[in-house]
């Protein structure tokens, strides 16, 4: 799913997905990436690949920092190019802001609701 000016991803298209253990979404125009759509694969996906996405560092992404920092790679940058698993948030700060996530403004690309299946 690599290149394909993907603005972000609604609801859970990769709930029935169990045997996912690579998803590669790399260079694309992701600003957020919902924990919902991973929820139920966290404990499966081996790799995420959002290298190249101009991430929002900010409350809504906390959760994937903590699931990124478990893995040995470095990982994404933030939009600003700073390495994403140094972003400096905490739950805490969050929870006092009760930021609201929305996709990039500028993005009149693709979303994301379902992958795969058959009628």
């Amino acid at each position: 799913m690599d290149n394909n000016r993907i603005c972000g991803i609604q609801g859970i298209p990769f709930d029935n997905m169990s045997r996912l253990r690579v998803l590669s979404m790399r260079k694309n125009r992701m600003t957020s990436v919902p924990e919902s759509a991973f929820k139920r694969l966290r404990s499966n996906i081996a790799v995420l690949d959002i290298d190249g996405n101009p991430l929002s560092c900010s409350c809504g992404m906390i959760w994937l920092r903590g699931w990124l920092q478990q893995g040995s790679s470095e990982g994404p940058r933030c939009a600003d190019g700073t390495l994403f698993r140094e972003m400096r948030l905490s739950r805490q700060d969050c929870a006092q802001r009760r930021q609201v996530e929305s996709f990039h403004p500028g993005c009149e690309a693709e979303m994301i609701d379902q992958v795969g299946g058959s009628s």
